[in-house]
């Protein structure tokens, strides 16, 4: 199993040798920014597309992107792997000057939350009573810890490890606004 198009590519090598089944999951910038800014891999993909066994993609647009390529419909396995936005119960939040952020994902680098910590301190500086909560776990864990350290927020900004989701969910009842900053691509910053 292959995370982005790319690893997909290189992938086929191993799959060659192990003669094992290859699936690929498309997830945004290795089916739109990839083949256009860097056309050799479009060939790439055909070659990609003709020889791994499944695709996956989150929803119908990611899908027809992958046909207008030429990944043949009948490999590509739409799974939407995403949040529904229905169940989040709608809550009325009225202004205040405790306002409260949330961010919840995986801390990897593009998911950009050390940039979301670093607008934060901008707001704190002016808005002494805001917080902000980070649900999540992943490598740039220590990193995340130490620019709120660097930046002496920890009274401030709170870290939580990853949540059910039912949980996830009751939990967003709490906050004002939710931030989900990323980035196209790990080299994007």
């Amino acid at each position: 199993f292959a995370h982005y198009g790319p690893n997909g590519y290189l992938a086929l090598k191993l799959k060659r040798r192990t003669n094992l089944p290859l699936v690929v999951s498309f997830y945004g910038s290795d089916a739109y920014w990839l083949p256009v800014n860097q056309p050799q891999w479009r060939q790439k993909y055909h070659q990609l597309f003709a020889q791994a066994d499944a695709f996956i993609v989150k929803g119908p647009k990611m899908k027809q992107r992958l046909i207008s390529l030429g990944c043949p419909a009948a490999k590509i396995n739409l799974i939407d792997h995403g949040v529904i936005v229905e169940q989040i119960p709608f809550k009325i939040r009225w202004p205040t000057k405790q306002v409260k952020l949330l961010t919840a994902c995986n801390l990897i680098d593009y998911t950009g939350v050390d940039v979301a910590i670093l607008a934060f301190s901008l707001i704190a500086a002016e808005f002494p009573q805001t917080s902000l909560t980070i649900i999540g776990s992943g490598p740039e864990e220590t990193k995340i810890k130490r620019l709120i350290n660097r930046l002496h927020l920890n009274q401030r900004v709170r870290r939580l490890p990853f949540l059910p989701l039912k949980v996830l969910i009751k939990e967003t009842a709490k906050y004002h606004i939710f931030l989900h900053p990323s980035f196209t691509s790990a080299d994007s910053k």
